[in-house]
């Protein structure tokens, strides 16, 4: 369920590698988790449908299976992905996530969640009332450095 869920937290931002497939496949084969634990925890977790296809790809991957359209399509992403996901996978995931298009996804980014800021600026969210300094510090830090990044993810966000 572990790789499951962890499979899944990347797949559904910046891509899941070829890795999370083999790992998958090899927990199938040698571990032989208990079908009616594991089905009904996915359930609730949401994460059944999802389990349900990478593991049929992953089998049929690796024993050698021809694969259909959906599993070749899934299987592009994956291998396009990379070992660490895109930056173009992460913006093209934000803004479906956001609802559809390019200035939800930006204000998104722009304007974080209290549950993302309590997970990534720990110092704001303790001391809320600096929280109106959080954007001009994300803003200048991603200027002066994590130029790089930011500059990704623009031209990411240019192909959508």
């Amino acid at each position: 369920m572990y790789v499951v869920a962890h499979t899944h937290k990347h797949f559904s931002n910046k891509g899941a590698g070829l890795r999370s497939l083999l790992d998958i496949y090899l927990i199938r084969k040698k571990i032989h988790p208990d079908p009616e634990i594991t089905s009904r925890k996915l359930k609730e977790l949401g994460l059944d449908l999802f389990e349900q296809q990478v593991s049929t790809l992953s089998s049929d991957l690796f024993s050698g299976n021809e694969l259909s359209g959906e599993e070749t399509d899934l299987l592009g992403y994956i291998t396009g992905s990379g070992a660490r996901g895109t930056i173009k996978n992460r913006v093209g995931n934000g803004i479906k996530a956001s609802g559809g298009g390019k200035w939800r996804y930006i204000m998104k980014r722009l304007f974080l969640p209290m549950e993302i800021i309590e997970e990534d600026y720990n110092f704001f969210y303790r001391h809320k009332i600096l929280l109106p300094f959080l954007l001009p510090y994300r803003l200048l830090r991603g200027i002066f450095t994590r130029r790089a990044k930011l500059t990704d993810e623009l031209k990411a966000l240019k192909h959508f």
